[in-house]
C-alpha cells in the first residue's frame, strides 16, 4: 500500500515538474517580488490586520444570469432539458436554439445600478469592504475587459460595472473586493453545445454548437461535464490573462477564487496570487495588503490544490465548526446568490448569530445582497440592510477589531461545520460566543435573553485561572456598571431591565489577565456531551397498506447529511450528503408481516449513486436514477422488502461504497405491503 502510494505520488510530482518546466511562462507575466509560484513562497503570506479587523463585507451579484428572476446557474441549467429553469428559459423566451445565454447578455440593462448609493447601505449596514462579483462560470467579464469581446462595456449595459463598484467603494472608503469565478467556465458551459433529447426539437443543436459564439461557449470539450480537471493550455492561459488584466486594472484590496488555485495541480493559480501579492506591495510600498480568499476543495475533486497559510480559506455556504488558528471568511447570501422570484431570505436574526458565531471563530462574513436585473434591491432588502446596521451600530464594539479569546464560546448549541451546510439553530441564553482584544477586554455575546434576565459564563470560573480578575461588566449599547458576581462556578451577571437592541447582546468585560486561563480544564467544563447517534425523534407505524419513511422523521448518522427545504417541493430533504461513512435510519415498527415494495424520492443531479436500503434480516442494493438538477426530485422503485413477522425494526438508507457513493437528495422512503 505504502509503495502505491509513494509511486503516485511521484507521478503527480512528475506531472506537476513536467508542466513547470516545459510551460512556456514568459507568456504568464507576473510581477517581480518577494512570492513565487512555489508552495514555500506562497506559505510565507500572512492575512492582513484591515482583513482581520474589519469582520464583514457585502457582495454584490449581477449579471446578464439575474434577467430571467430565476436564481444560480441559468447560463448552464437553461441548456438542460427538464430542469426548472430550462422550462421556464422555454416558456418565456423561446428555445435555447433560437434564443440563447447570447441573447440574454442583449437584455442585461441594469438601468437603475446607482453604486454609490448602493455602497452606502453597505457602509451603513456595517460593512467595512465591499465586493463584487466580476465574472461568473458564464464567460461574461463585468469590467472593461482586454483580453476578452464578451464584456459589460462591448455588450449588454456597455458599461464598466466594476469600474464604476470600485470608485463607490473608494468614495464610501471601504475596502474593495472582486471575486472571479471564471475557471470552472470551460466546462461548466459545455450544456450550451447539446440538443433535447426527446420532444419537438429533438437533435436540434443548441446556439451553443455554432462555431462563431465559441468565444462565449468555448469549444467542444467532453473530458468533464461541470468543472474541467485539465482544460487546453489555450484556456488557462486566457484565464490568467483576464484575472491578471482584472487585478492590474482595479487593484482590489480582496480577491476570490471560487475553487482551489485552477490548474495543473495548482500551478497556473499559484502564479497568478503570486503576481497579485507582489503587485499588492508595490501599491502599499512593500506591504502587501491583499486579502486572497480561496474555496478550497479536496485535490482528488479536480477543482485545484489549496495549502493552509497561502491564502485565505473561504468556506461557501457554512462556516467552521471550531476556532481556528488562521483567519477565514464565510460567504453567503440572504436568498439565492442570482436574484429568484419568491425565494424567502435570511432574517437579520439569523445573520447576526452567524455572524458572532464566524468571528468568535477566527472568521468573516461575506454576505450577499441579491440585485435585480435592474440594478436595484427591493424593500425588504433595504429593510434589512437598515435593521443590520442599527444592531452593528450597538455591537459593532465587540466585533471590529476584535481577535478570537482561548475558546469560541459555550452552550449547548453546536454546529457541524463545512461548505453547503447552513441550517437554523434555536440558540438558548446559555450560547455565548467570546470575542477579545489583547487580555484586558473581553466580550460575551449571549444569543438569546434569560427569562431571568441573568447571564452566567462558566468559562469564567475562578479555579480555572490562578491570575485572572474582572473589573467590571457593562452592556455593549449602555452606559450604567452591572452587578456581578465572579466564583467557582463563574460569572454571574445581572442584566439591565432595558434592552440596547434586538437579537443578540454583548457584555464588556474589564478586568486583567483574561487569556490566563487553562484551556484543556476549560474545554472540559464547558463542551456539552456529543451522542454518537441522533435518534430518531418518532417512532413509525407499519400498520398496513402504505408507510411512508419521511426525510425529517430520520435519525442521522455523522455531519453530512442536513435537512433542507426546496421551494419546489411540499417536504423537507436530505441533502449535502458527502460523506460516504455518514448514513440515516427508521426506527419503525410493524404490525403486518409481509412482503413490502420499496421506492424512494430522490435527486440525483447528474450522476448515478449506489446505496443501500436494509434491515437486520434483508439488504437491498440500488443504483440512483439521474435527475436534471438538485430541485429534480424522481419516484421510483428499488425491490422488495420481507418483514417476517410483526415488531421493532431499523430500516436504514446509507451508500453502498466510497466508491460507488455521490451526494444526493432524499425525500422519502416508501413501503407497500404488497
Amino acid at each position: 500500500m505504502r509503495q502505491h502510494i509513494l509511486v503516485t505520488c511521484l507521478l503527480v510530482l512528475d506531472i506537476v515538474v513536467a508542466a513547470d518546466t516545459q510551460r512556456d511562462w514568459s507568456k504568464y507575466p507576473m510581477q517581480s517580488g518577494k512570492f513565487d509560484q512555489s508552495w514555500e513562497s506562497l506559505a510565507t503570506y500572512e492575512v492582513p490586520e484591515w482583513f482581520r479587523d474589519a469582520k464583514f463585507g457585502i457582495w454584490a451579484i449581477i449579471g446578464p444570469q439575474c434577467v430571467p428572476l430565476q436564481g444560480d446557474w441559468y447560463a448552464r441549467n437553461m441548456y438542460m432539458e427538464g430542469s426548472r429553469q430550462y422550462e421556464h428559459h422555454v416558456k418565456t423566451y423561446g428555445h435555447p436554439s433560437k434564443f440563447g445565454y447570447k441573447d440574454l447578455i442583449a437584455r442585461f440593462n441594469p438601468e437603475k445600478l446607482d453604486y454609490e448609493k448602493l455602497v452606502g447601505l453597505y457602509k451603513q449596514a456595517g460593512a467595512k469592504y465591499a465586493v463584487i462579483l466580476a465574472v461568473h462560470h458564464d464567460n461574461f467579464d463585468l469590467w472593461d475587459s482586454k483580453y476578452h469581446e464578451w464584456n459589460s462595456v462591448k455588450k449588454g449595459p456597455e458599461r464598466d460595472l466594476v469600474g464604476e463598484f470600485c470608485e463607490a467603494a473608494l468614495k464610501h472608503n471601504l475596502r474593495f473586493g472582486v471575486t472571479t469565478h471564471l475557471a470552472r467556465s470551460y466546462s461548466w458551459l459545455q450544456t450550451s453545445h447539446g440538443a433535447d433529447k426527446e420532444g419537438p426539437m429533438k437533435g436540434v443543436l443548441y446556439d451553443g454548437a455554432d462555431p462563431k459564439y465559441q468565444s462565449l461557449y468555448h469549444p467542444p470539450f467532453e473530458e468533464s461535464p461541470r468543472y474541467p480537471k485539465d482544460p487546453p493550455d489555450p484556456w488557462k492561459l486566457q484565464w490568467y490573462l483576464r484575472v491578471k488584466n482584472l487585478i492590474d486594472q482595479y487593484q482590489p484590496d480582496l480577491m476570490y477564487f471560487d475553487g482551489g488555485y485552477p490548474f495543473d495541480e495548482g500551478l497556473t493559480g499559484r502564479r497568478l496570487v503570486a503576481h497579485y501579492y507582489n503587485a499588492n506591495s508595490t501599491w502599499h510600498i512593500d506591504r502587501n495588503d491583499a486579502a486572497m480568499c480561496i474555496k478550497k476543495w479536496p485535490v482528488a475533486s479536480g477543482h485545484g490544490q489549496f495549502r493552509d497559510g497561502t491564502c485565505i480559506q473561504d468556506i461557501e455556504r457554512g462556516r467552521a465548526d471550531d476556532l481556528r488558528d488562521l483567519p477565514w471568511q464565510t460567504d453567503t447570501c440572504i436568498g439565492g446568490w442570482y436574484y429568484r422570484q419568491g425565494i424567502r431570505y435570511k432574517t437579520v436574526s439569523q445573520i447576526v448569530h452567524m455572524l458572532i458565531d464566524i468571528v468568535s471563530k477566527n472568521g468573516n462574513l461575506l454576505l450577499n445582497i441579491p440585485l435585480h436585473p435592474s440594478g436595484d434591491i427591493d424593500q425588504q432588502e433595504v429593510t434589512f440592510l437598515e435593521e443590520m446596521g442599527k444592531w452593528m451600530s450597538v455591537n459593532g464594539q465587540g466585533l471590529y477589531g476584535t481577535r478570537p479569546w482561548i475558546v469560541f464560546g459555550e452552550g449547548p448549541t453546536t454546529y457541524a461545520g463545512g461548505h453547503f451546510n447552513e441550517k437554523a439553530l434555536s440558540y438558548t441564553p446559555q450560547d455565548i460566543r467570546f470575542t477579545a482584544k489583547g487580555d484586558t477586554d473581553l466580550y460575551a455575546f449571549f444569543m438569546a435573553w434569560p427569562a431571568n434576565s441573568q447571564i452566567k459564563i462558566r468559562s469564567l470560573a475562578r479555579p480555572l485561572s490562578k491570575t485572572a480578575r474582572v473589573g467590571s461588566v457593562t452592556m455593549v449599547g449602555r452606559k450604567e456598571l452591572l452587578a456581578y458576581e465572579h466564583s467557582a462556578d463563574g460569572l454571574v451577571v445581572k442584566l439591565p431591565e432595558t434592552q440596547p437592541c434586538e437579537y443578540a447582546w454583548c457584555l464588556h468585560i474589564k478586568g486583567h489577565h483574561l487569556r490566563d486561563f487553562d484551556v484543556k480544564q476549560l474545554k472540559k467544563l464547558i463542551t456539552p456531551p456529543t451522542p454518537e447517534t441522533l435518534k430518531a425523534p418518532t417512532v413509525i407505524e407499519a400498520v398496513g397498506g402504505t408507510v411512508t419513511l419521511w426525510a425529517d422523521k430520520a435519525g442521522i448518522q455523522g455531519d453530512s447529511p442536513k435537512l433542507e427545504k426546496k421551494t419546489n417541493m411540499p417536504k423537507s430533504n436530505l441533502g449535502y450528503w458527502n460523506n460516504p461513512k455518514d448514513f440515516v435510519f427508521w426506527d419503525l415498527e410493524v404490525k403486518e408481516a409481509g412482503w413490502y415494495d420499496v421506492s424512494v424520492n430522490a435527486s440525483s443531479s447528474g450522476v448515478i449513486s449506489q446505496f443501500s436500503i436494509s434491515t437486520t434480516e434483508q439488504s437491498l442494493t440500488v443504483n440512483s436514477k439521474k435527475t436534471s438538477g438538485w430541485d429534480d426530485f424522481v419516484t421510483y422503485k428499488v425491490g422488495q422488502i420481507q418483514f417476517k413477522k410483526p415488531g421493532m425494526y431499523q430500516l436504514t438508507f446509507k451508500p453502498a461504497s466510497a466508491e460507488t457513493w455521490h451526494a444526493l437528495g432524499l425525500i422519502s422512503v416508501k413501503l407497500t405491503k404488497k
